[in-house]
């Protein structure tokens, strides 16, 4: 007689506790509806029933009640409401899988759950007969996908953002200056370089931070986005459709907020900039668009400093007769 024949387990009983064994280990359990043995019932391993919070049946067959139970007890309704419809739309034929991912806060903290499951069986009229499935735990997978994606996120602050300030950075810029629209305002402070050759670069980093909380007071909420390129050079480029009058208004209120005082413990500073200004036309590259408002600001410091200037649509720069700031 074999050993088969000698075993107190039929082959099945005994592939089941292997898999069993497996699944347990592997956090892993599987789960079977069969509407036309057990309606309204379903199969379920252990470990399917201990991730849901049940109370674990020697025939392992559960009522449905069980599992939706367990989902109206979750705190985030409409992860709940996602589930069910994923649920329903594979038993209805909507979706070939059901694969979602869910918490199950029986546990403190809460672990997420995966549950991947698909109709194997439909009669001639499409109705589903049966439906296989497996619930694993994944928290460790989440919390690794949440370590990675923060991580991500920490990689691309640093990528454009610029860390002095918080403005976006060149790259940012470069990569932005797309929207053929409004206009770019160049701004460069005067004679910085002596800041931080007279009182070093701990307080021309504080100039070049306050001068960045300025340009962002002065843009806020007008469709314009203010950029630091490098060193004391801050470019706004214009997304909004957004008249001449209110741009050269927003340049007249950069040369001022620019030269308020700024106090960095005893000492107080004032800091001016030259500003330049070039407006979108059509036929006109950004490239070309940049290189007018660059222009521009350099002719605003030959022509004295804390002042702007705009540009020339034949792209030679000239100092707006109308106002001046000395």
């Amino acid at each position: 007689m074999s050993k088969k024949n000698n075993s107190n387990f039929s082959e099945i009983e005994m592939l089941h506790e292997l898999f069993q064994l497996a699944s347990d280990n592997a956090g892993i359990g599987l789960f079977y509806y069969d509407a036309e043995k057990h309606p309204h019932n379903f199969y379920a391993q252990d470990k399917t029933i201990e991730l849901i919070g049940g109370k674990i049946r020697a025939d392992k067959l559960y009522s449905e009640d069980v599992w939706i139970n367990f989902m109206k007890s979750q705190d985030n309704k409409k992860i709940v409401n996602e589930v069910l419809e994923k649920f329903e739309g594979t038993w209805s034929g909507k979706y070939e899988l059901y694969d979602v991912e869910y918490p199950s806060n029986v546990f403190n903290p809460p672990k997420w759950l995966a549950a991947k499951a698909k109709v194997t069986k439909r009669n001639k009229e499409g109705k589903a007969l049966n439906m296989i499935g497996m619930l694993m735990d994944i928290t460790e997978q989440k919390n690794q996908r949440n370590i990675i994606e923060q991580q991500k996120k920490e990689l691309e602050l640093l990528a454009y953002r610029d860390q002095l300030t918080g403005l976006k950075n060149r790259l940012s810029f470069y990569e932005d200056i797309k929207v053929k629209k409004g206009g770019i305002l160049f701004i460069d402070l005067d004679k910085f370089k002596s800041i931080n050759d007279i009182y070093g670069h701990e307080v021309g980093d504080y100039i070049l931070k306050s001068t960045g909380d300025k340009l962002t007071k002065c843009t806020d909420g007008l469709g314009m986005v203010p950029y630091r390129l490098a060193g004391d050079e801050f470019v706004i480029k214009i997304d909004a459709d957004i008249s001449e009058e209110k741009i050269i208004e927003v340049a007249e209120n950069i040369i001022k907020s620019v030269s308020q005082p700024t106090k960095i413990g005893k000492i107080e500073l004032v800091v001016s900039c030259s500003l330049g200004v070039s407006f979108y036309a059509k036929n006109i590259t950004m490239k070309k668009l940049i290189e007018q408002a660059d222009v521009a600001m350099y002719t605003a410091k030959r022509s004295g400093r804390n002042q702007y200037v705009i540009a020339s649509e034949n792209d030679v720069a000239f100092t707006d007769p109308r106002k001046k700031f000395r």
